[in-house]
Parts: structure tokens; C-alpha cells; sequence
């Protein structure tokens, strides 16, 4: 499936000055610790959760403004900036740019300084541009005359006029991004129902969501227990339990003995729980735009990476996946991995970069000479040296509200 997110700028934000990230589908980010791959993750999660909640209650989640802006910051002026470029297909969109500013204040305030969006479809070419004015407060204009709402300097625009029919598709796009780092402690648990079908960043609703896919979906649900019964030593089915007025993980086992053994979640490993927090991200309805996960490898056995794989490429087919990694094994057990596939984070000058992998190794990648894992491991996987690899962006630069006008 063609990616519906097609970039991601990142201006100013945690350890990252300035950087633009084309995405394949899929998408492995590759680098080492601290290299800032999780920040590019915590970026479109971020996004997502600006569509549906408070701007405030979004930065506060993750300890405040401060935290939030990259130290030192690169003009003087502690802010910073995000933006997506989307292609929405099946809601007649070509093209649509939207990013925003947000500028630090005293005591841990904040301000939006700059948002726009900008939509090329089947309906032609509309948009609205907002920044905050020193006399007039927030100032925004738009290609709908009617279309100006009224805004604190606090808030963002784009989620107020999401009900407009023209912006509808851009905000539902990117508040279906979703993030995961699965904990296996959390499938582990006794869960509440919440009868939400979408599974939460931790996995800690699993039960939930598993239920969901067996009353609605049993196909994908008997997919997810055949990936269990090829990762465990013997065939396994997993169910959501009620236990009272909450829902619990049983496993039963067939094979080991005559009769069938029930297992509860604290059985099992932390690798199968993971596992199955991933197929569960991959099957969930409704299915999202895009689904990122953080290394997803941790604690999986070498010899069921394959199966993590085969969960990467089921979302890329569904959806659009990005994945964050710095384990060989899973490049090598991936002979399918072209040098488009792949993004080099690396640190340099104190700030966080990405860039396409350099010419030697995409060569070698696309003669078959080496595979992705065996570059990463010989310390091969260096980056693309071009003056496009870096340098500051403007958020803003795509299209401006005049040329939206002309």
C-alpha cells in the first residue's frame, strides 16, 4: 500500500533542530540508542493526539513545553514545529500539507505562533492559515470566507473546523495515526472493558480489543491464534476471559498432554505477549492510517522474528508501518528490505538527523550483496551524504496562503 503519510518535518522538537523524513511503506528507522528514532515516533503520536485532545493536555502529557523544545535552541527563541505531508486517495485528496508552530512563554506557557493547512484535491485547491498577531491575537485566513473560527492562542485550528467537509479527511488521517510500545506487564493484567476496538499505546486494553475481533471479525481473530500456535511450542489459542466485571487472557494449550492446559497471561513470556500485542495493532478495526512501532524485536527469540515480520508486513498492506530498530537480526531475517525501505538516525552537533542510507550500501543492497542486516552489523549502513540529507526547514515552505490564493 502506497504510505498516506509521505513526510514528517520536525523543526526544533526534543532532540531534533531541523530534519524532513520521507517515508516508504514500510519504514525502518535504524540507529543506535539515543539516537533520537523514539522522538520521531513520539512526533506523529503527538500529532494524532492534537486532533482529539486539548493542545495543553497533549504537551502536558509529556512534561511540559520545555521538555518538548530542543536545547539549545537553534534561533534564540525556545519553540517548536511540526508538519505532515498526507495523500488521501480515497477521499479525493492528491495532496494535503498541514503544520504548526508552538512557541515557549514564562511559567511553562506556551502559544500557537503559526497553522496552516493546505488541501489539493478533486474540489480543487483550499486552505487556511493562521499566526498570532501582537495587537490582534490570532489571526486566520482561509479559503472559506465563513471559515474563521474563534481560537485561544492555545489551541489549534484544524481540530475545530474538522467537521467542515474539506477538512474532515485531513484530521481523521492523522488522529488515526497510532504509536505502540507494547508492555508485556500490561497484557499481564486484569483489564477494564472499555469496548474500545482500538488498541491503547501499551497494550494494556488488549483483552478488549481481542474480544472486539472474535464477535465481529472471527476470521482475523483465528489468524491471530494460527501466528500463536507457530510461535509457541505447541498449538494455542488465546481468549478474553470475564473475570467479574473485568477481562483477563487465558491461553489454552492442546498437545503437550491428553487434555487441553489453560494458562493464564502470567504464564506466559514476555516475547508471546508482545507478540500478540503486535497482531492485535495490525488486526485492530477500524484500521489505522498508520501504525508505528518501537522495537518491536525486544525480547522476541531469533528464531520467531519471521513471525514479527510477517506482522510488519500485514500492516503495510493494510495500512502504512513505521518501525524503529537497531537489531540486525531483524534486517537479516527480512530478505524483502530494499534500500528505500530504510532511514539512517544518527546524532550530529548535538541534534538528531535522518537520512536515506548512502550510495555504497544501497548499491550492495540492490545487487544482493550483503542484506540490510549484515550493513548494520559491519557498521556498513552509512548515510547519504547529499546536501539534501540536512539543514533547516521551513515548516511553512510548501505553499504559502498566497499561492494557495493564485
Amino acid at each position: 500500500m502506497k504510505p498516506v503519510v509521505r513526510s514528517l518535518t520536525l523543526k526544533g522538537f526534543r532532540s531534533f533542530d531541523s530534519a524532513r523524513i520521507e517515508f516508504d511503506n514500510p519504514t525502518f528507522l535504524v540507529g543506535q540508542n539515543g539516537a533520537g528514532k523514539s522522538n520521531v515516533v513520539n512526533a506523529l503520536a503527538f500529532m494524532a493526539e492534537a486532533m482529539t485532545s486539548p493542545l495543553d493536555s497533549v504537551i502536558n502529557r509529556r512534561g511540559g513545553i520545555s521538555v518538548l523544545c530542543h536545547r539549545p535552541p537553534f534561533d534564540g527563541v525556545s519553540h517548536f514545529g511540526l508538519a505532515l505531508e498526507l495523500e488521501i486517495p480515497s477521499e479525493g485528496i492528491s495532496s494535503a500539507q498541514y503544520g504548526f508552530e508552538v512557541q515557549a512563554l514564562p511559567q511553562r506557557g506556551f502559544q500557537v505562533t503559526r497553522e496552516q493547512c493546505v488541501i489539493m484535491g478533486s474540489g480543487g485547491r483550499i486552505y487556511f492559515a493562521r499566526h498570532e498577531d501582537p495587537v490582534h491575537g490570532s489571526v486566520t485566513d482561509s479559503s472559506f470566507a465563513n471559515l474563521i473560527p474563534l481560537t485561544d492562542s492555545t489551541s489549534l485550528v484544524l481540530p475545530i473546523v474538522g467537521g467542515h467537509r474539506a477538512f474532515a479527511p485531513v484530521v481523521r488521517t492523522i488522529a488515526a495515526m497510532l504509536a505502540y510500545s507494547i508492555e508485556p506487564t500490561k497484557l499481564r493484567q486484569v483489564q477494564e472493558p472499555n469496548g474500545n476496538s482500538r488498541l491503547k499505546a501499551d497494550g494494556s486494553n488488549a483483552a478488549s480489543v481481542l474480544l472486539s475481533l472474535r464477535s465481529d471479525f472471527p476470521g482475523d481473530f483465528s489468524e491471530i491464534n494460527e501466528f500463536m500456535s507457530v510461535l509457541l511450542p505447541y498449538k494455542t489459542e488465546v481468549h478474553p476471559v470475564e473475570v467479574g466485571d473485568k477481562l483477563w487472557l487465558e491461553f489454552v494449550e492442546e498437545g503437550r498432554t491428553k487434555e487441553p492446559i489453560t494458562l493464564s497471561a502470567l504464564s506466559m513470556s514476555d516475547g508471546a505477549l508482545r507478540t500478540l500485542g503486535l497482531l492485535l495493532a495490525a488486526y485492530q478495526k477500524p484500521t489505522p492510517s498508520l501504525i508505528a512501532l518501537e522495537d518491536p524485536e525486544a525480547t522476541i527469540h531469533p528464531g520467531a522474528l519471521g513471525i514479527i515480520l510477517d506482522v510488519i508486513r500485514i500492516i503495510s498492506y493494510r495500512s502504512q508501518a513505521v518501525i524503529t530498530t537497531h537489531s540486525s537480526e531483524l534486517l537479516d531475517s527480512a530478505s524483502w528490505i530494499e534500500d528505500r525501505h530504510l532511514r539512517v538516525v544518527y546524532r550530529d552537533g548535538g541534534a538528531s538527523r535522518v537520512s536515506l542510507i548512502g550510495k555504497t550500501p544501497r548499491e550492495v543492497l540492490q545487487e544482493h550483496l550483503m542484506g540490510a542486516g549484515e550493513l548494520l552489523r559491519s557498521n556498513l549502513l552509512d548515510i547519504d551524504s547529499s546536501p539534501t540529507s540536512s539543514g533547516e526547514l521551513d515548516l511553512f515552505g510548501i505553499l504559502t496562503p498566497a499561492a494557495a490564493r493564485a
